[in-house]
């Protein structure tokens, strides 16, 4: 099973052993996916780029890997089955710890707090 690592209210899921992390180095790239359809946070612009706050969170993780950073849109509703069937690396979207998402991916430590 795909491992992840989610960060509470707003997540990123990403491979979570070793040999995950050196087959996303061997492959120079990061395949980072999100909806596209969530401003500010994510959405496409008028040059039919992902941009936005977790665009630039998703970037900001594969720099620091020493890899390029490649943006998938998926529906929201298929992105933990998208993650498990292994058609990218990583999530990165605004999602709400739940104890069923739990069973499936592992949540860390929040990049932001969303307040009511």
């Amino acid at each position: 099973a795909v491992a992840a690592l989610l960060l509470a209210s707003a997540f990123t899921a990403v491979s979570a052993s070793a040999d995950d992390l050196e087959t996303i180095k061997s492959a120079g790239e990061l395949k980072i996916s999100m909806s596209g359809q969530y401003p500010p946070f994510n959405f496409v612009n008028d040059q039919n780029e992902v941009v936005g706050f977790d665009a630039d969170i998703g970037k900001a993780i594969a720099e620091r890997i020493g890899v390029k950073g490649t943006i998938i849109t998926t529906a929201w509703d298929g992105i933990i089955a998208g993650l498990l069937a292994n058609k990218y690396d990583t999530v990165v979207g605004s999602m709400t710890i739940t104890p069923e998402r739990e069973k499936v991916v592992d949540f860390v430590g929040p990049y932001y707090h969303a307040v009511r």
